[in-house]
């Protein structure tokens, strides 16, 4: 089955560094499942303050995700292990690692459309599914995560 998750409204955060839960990109897996999860998410965000995202699956043991970006890697700020920034490819990520990428500026020609993929194997227990984000490095310019932003998830076995 496929479950279609879109913002309701605008989300934003700002001089935080502290990942917060996108309430409606949550999802309840059950276990012994396999899932696969599309997003696009169009965010604004200034040059200094860059945005996040990461996964909480602190509820579901021995669930494991690879995940990464489809678009542009000019827009990675760091690599998965925290490292200089990727360029020139985009690498997956697991549940353990942030997502860090590179805001563009805050008027409005400088959203960034961002179209990310996910694999998701929950174990032998079931749990919630967090999708959560922030900004990587606190300034007081608010990022924010625009309406039309969603999440796609569907459960293959």
């Amino acid at each position: 089955s496929t479950n279609l998750a879109v913002l309701g409204s605008e989300q934003t955060v700002n001089n935080t560094t502290t990942l917060t839960t996108l309430t409606d990109f949550t999802y309840a897996l059950v276990a012994n499942a396999t899932y696969v999860a599309e997003f696009v998410l169009i965010y604004l965000s200034g040059t200094t303050p860059d945005v996040k995202f990461k996964w909480d699956i602190s509820s579901v043991s021995g669930c494991t995700i690879e995940w990464g970006q489809t678009g542009a890697s000019a827009i990675n700020a760091a690599a998965p292990s925290g490292g200089a920034a990727i360029t020139t490819y985009n690498s997956m990520h697991d549940q353990t690692q942030t997502m860090v990428l590179a805001g563009q500026g805050t008027g409005p020609d400088n959203k960034v459309v961002l179209p990310l993929f996910a694999t998701i194997q929950s174990n032998s227990s079931a749990g919630q599914l967090e999708f959560q984000w922030a900004q990587n490095t606190a300034d007081a310019v608010a990022a924010t995560l625009e309406v039309g932003s969603y999440m796609k998830i569907t459960r293959n076995a």
